[in-house]
């Protein structure tokens, strides 16, 4: 998944050397927004209160750097130990019908299990904004009073994420609580990747069951013609394989050499 980022130059401050400690999760109290709705809002001018990341059903939205502090939950004055120095502001956008949809809830868990390897937490440092103050946030995991919705989302942050996460610096696919390997099919991603007997997503030029393919700095296989390293090549459509020899092209006939290179002969 993609994280965007629209930086306020307003709505943040110096963390004075505090660590993080801390992943508080909150949600938007305006329903039927976005993420990026938000991200403009407050890289618009002073508010007085940011978080660094919005999240909803189809993007991820960074406002502030986890190197500095946003102003999300400073009102509980630090008397429950998270302040907005020693912590990162996450906001879910909350449905028009007040729900949180489940794929804003998909991409705040993928956003948690990155940030919480990115900065060495623990999900026991994952934190309700009630946590930090005691205001009813993130109310609509709070439906009835006995934070239910909120315990069934924080326990799905110990099974292994799905979708593309990073994992000791690569990305990886988990697909029904499985790590994928091989060809997949991303749909969302609109086309196929290589993930390697690690699980690890393969970039650039790649030989697989005696076929060369290229992917490129997002993983996805190319196809049709590639300028790589000064040199021409053709990738087969719609299966990729980079080809050799003599081939018909739109009606037109190129000599590629050995390596795949057309020669122009």
């Amino acid at each position: 998944m993609k994280i965007e980022r629209l930086l306020t130059p307003f709505n943040a401050s110096s963390r004075n050397g505090a660590k993080i400690k801390y992943l508080v999760i909150h949600d938007v109290g305006v329903r039927g927004q976005s993420a990026r709705d938000n991200a403009k809002y407050f890289a618009s001018g002073y508010i007085g209160a940011s978080a660094h990341y919005f999240v909803d059903r189809t993007s991820t939205w960074q406002v502030v750097l986890d190197e500095r502090a946003s102003w999300h939950c400073g009102d509980g004055a630090g008397k429950y130990g998270i302040t907005n120095e020693n912590s990162l502001g996450i906001e879910m956008i909350v449905e028009q019908n007040g729900t949180i949809h489940f794929e804003t809830q998909n991409r705040t868990r993928w956003l948690i299990q990155t940030l919480l390897a990115k900065h060495q937490l623990s999900t026991a440092q994952v934190k309700r904004h009630f946590d930090a103050s005691r205001k009813n946030c993130p109310q609509h995991l709070n439906k009835n009073r006995n934070w239910a919705e909120w315990q069934a989302f924080f326990k799905t942050l110990a099974l292994p994420a799905v979708g593309w996460v990073i994992e000791s610096g690569t990305w990886v696919y988990y697909l029904d609580g499985q790590k994928q390997r091989g060809w997949l099919l991303d749909p969302k991603n609109q086309g196929w990747f290589y993930l390697d007997q690690s699980g690890a997503m393969r970039v650039g030029w790649q030989k697989i069951s005696e076929h060369w393919y290229y992917l490129d700095a997002n993983g996805r296989m190319r196809t049709g013609w590639l300028l790589s390293g000064g040199k021409w090549y053709y990738l087969a459509t719609p299966s990729g394989e980079m080809v050799t020899g003599t081939q018909q092209i739109e009606g037109r006939l190129y000599l590629f050499d050995g390596s795949g290179a057309w020669t122009e002969k």
